[in-house]
């Protein structure tokens, strides 16, 4: 019973050192690829897309894309500081991605078109007296590598977006 014991012991160190080992070497991928990109600051993305419907119901699914589908329905209300339907304007903000990274989601909507930005990205670190908050930027390598993958997810983002408003089957 102890050697099966000890077996299985030194089975599942292995393959927990096998998947760190895998994880670091994908990191560093990463990392290598986030040196190579430039990103200007402050950091932002944006996605123009034109779709040929009326403003109304593009704001309306747009609106309920933001409940569903960014803040999973989760305390949805919180996260909303622009509603403007006359204008055209919605923006959530704190929404979060991964550990301590926040950032703000906006929709400009139009006569046939919208744009979706994703801007002021956040993070909670550690500092002198407690945790503060402070802007993501290109300097440290650390958040050069935040910000390869917040525009990794922003991309998967845009394009659920653009499904979803041409969706024909929404009820609007």
């Amino acid at each position: 019973m102890k050697q099966l014991l000890s077996l299985l012991m030194a089975v599942l160190f292995a393959s927990a050192a096998y998947c760190q080992a895998y994880y670091d070497a994908l990191e560093k991928q990463e990392m290598a690829t986030a040196d190579t990109m430039k990103f200007h600051y402050p950091f932002q993305l944006q996605n123009i897309d034109l779709c040929h419907i009326p403003k109304s119901v593009l704001y309306t699914k747009c609106y309920y894309w933001l409940n569903t589908i960014v803040t999973s329905g989760a305390n949805v209300k919180s996260h909303f500081q622009i509603q403007d339907k006359t204008g055209g304007k919605l923006m959530l903000v704190k929404i979060g991605y991964g550990d301590n990274i926040y950032f703000s989601v906006t929709i400009d909507v139009k006569e046939g078109k919208y744009r979706c930005t994703l801007d002021d990205v956040e993070r909670l670190r550690k500092v002198k007296n407690g945790y503060g908050w402070e802007k993501v930027g290109p300097y440290q390598q650390e958040d050069r590598l935040v910000m390869y993958r917040i525009t990794k997810y922003a991309d998967g983002l845009f394009a659920n977006l653009h499904d979803y408003v041409r969706k024909d089957n929404n009820n609007f």
